[in-house]
């Protein structure tokens, strides 16, 4: 992810001498870096996949320090300086890697509660390239299905943070009257960790879109075509009043929260207790159960309560980069302290929320602008940024000339590549 990828680019980046040249090694269980803010428009097909979810392979082609292995990382002998992987697929045996240092930025996964009817197998959780895919194949089938029946495809999504608001809003965006959406949250209101600005901006935004807002309620149990509600406001409300409700569903999208995925990895804190299933570190994002070893991003506790965002782990990956290089070339290390840079999110097709640090906030098209220029200008190589730069671009100019002509919606729509 984020602070994987970008901790390998800062070390590379770096000044070595030719005795110091390291062998970089950067290990996925996916063949694709996804740029996770904007996995929704992936999802609904007003991005190419390449764009926001690149190969690693091509990424790094010109990264000559860098050698990217598809494989998954089982543990960690802090003592013997090893990390145990295994192949992508599991075709082949484990591999115990020796490391000089090691950076853990394994990330967070989706929130999968136990004793929920049907979630595994019906809800689409949006955290992964393939999760994208998957649950465009089933928007699209939903939307297919629906316009077969003369009736909107019901489309639920829950999870009222950031994620949730952003994919309500891009799903009513894209499809319009060919689906009804629905946002439930366990919550009173969305985006509790939001400025007062996207909060405001995001409730104007499911209004407009006509996105039904469910607060105070839980799923219970999901099947092929229906959810479960419980409203757990005791009466009133969106939900029935505290009793169970079964509402149409052909699509449910699962964005209730994320947890630290270092669980999968024994032995990544050196012995030490976890902290709520993260990694304890040290100013300089350093383990200190495990000399040699650093965390960042969702792996990581004791980061100033940073929330897990791409904005902190890619400062994150600044500095676990700099502090490799500081122990290995004798100089001293950084310590860590995050520089809020605002938030940013989409609120559909050619609308989105800015809330800049200064105070000053946009919304509207003016927001998307500067969302979009902010995001390309964080793509992780100039090399890729230069691609979908051209890509954006082309794209752009098709959307005029059809505005103008009525010509080219065939013509745009061909150029949008998932590969």
């Amino acid at each position: 992810g984020f602070g994987g990828l970008y901790a390998a680019l800062k070390l590379a980046a770096l000044p070595w001498s030719r005795l110091q040249r390291p062998t970089i090694t950067l290990i996925d269980a996916s063949p694709r870096f996804v740029f996770l803010p904007m996995l929704y428009e992936a999802a609904v097909g007003t991005v190419a996949g390449w764009e926001v979810a690149p190969r690693y392979a091509d990424l790094l082609a010109s990264e000559p320090l860098i050698t990217y292995m598809q494989a998954t990382a089982t543990g960690v002998d802090a003592d013997g300086g090893t990390v145990t992987v295994v192949p992508a697929g599991g075709a082949g045996a484990p591999v115990a890697l020796p490391y000089d240092r090691l950076v853990v930025a394994v990330g967070g996964k989706p929130s999968m509660p136990e004793g929920i009817p049907g979630l595994d197998t019906y809800a689409y959780p949006l955290h992964s390239y393939e999760g994208a895919v998957a649950l465009k194949g089933a928007l699209t089938a939903a939307v297919a299905a629906g316009r077969r029946r003369r009736s909107p495809a019901a489309v639920v999504v829950v999870g009222g943070g950031y994620s949730g608001v952003e994919m309500a809003t891009t799903v009513a965006s894209r499809y319009g009257t060919d689906v009804t959406v629905s946002l439930v949250t366990a919550g009173d209101g969305i985006m509790p960790a939001a400025a007062a600005a996207s909060q405001a901006a995001g409730v104007a935004a499911l209004t407009a879109q006509g996105v039904s807002l469910v607060p105070r309620t839980r799923v219970a149990a999901i099947t092929a075509e229906s959810v479960t509600l419980v409203n757990d406001a005791g009466g009133g409300g969106g939900g029935g009043g505290g009793g169970n409700v079964v509402a149409p569903a052909d699509v449910v999208v699962w964005t209730a929260g994320a947890v630290p995925a270092t669980a999968g990895v024994p032995g990544v804190s050196g012995g030490a207790p976890l902290v709520d299933g993260k990694v304890a570190v040290d100013e300089c994002l350093r383990v200190p159960a495990a000399p040699g070893v650093y965390a960042l991003g969702d792996a990581a506790a004791g980061t100033g309560g940073d929330a897990p965002t791409a904005a902190a782990a890619v400062q994150q990956a600044e500095v676990a980069g700099w502090n490799v290089w500081a122990g290995l070339t004798g100089r001293p290390p950084l310590a860590y302290a995050q520089v809020y840079l605002g938030e940013m999110l989409t609120l559909g097709a050619g609308a989105a929320s800015v809330a800049t640090p200064f105070g000053v906030s946009l919304d509207g098209p003016s927001a998307a602008a500067v969302r979009r220029a902010a995001y390309l200008a964080r793509m992780p190589t100039a090399g890729h940024r230069g691609r979908v730069a051209v890509s954006w671009g082309t794209a752009a100019l098709l959307s005029a000339v059809q505005g103008l002509t009525g010509w080219g919606e065939a013509a745009a729509d061909g150029g949008r590549k998932d590969s």
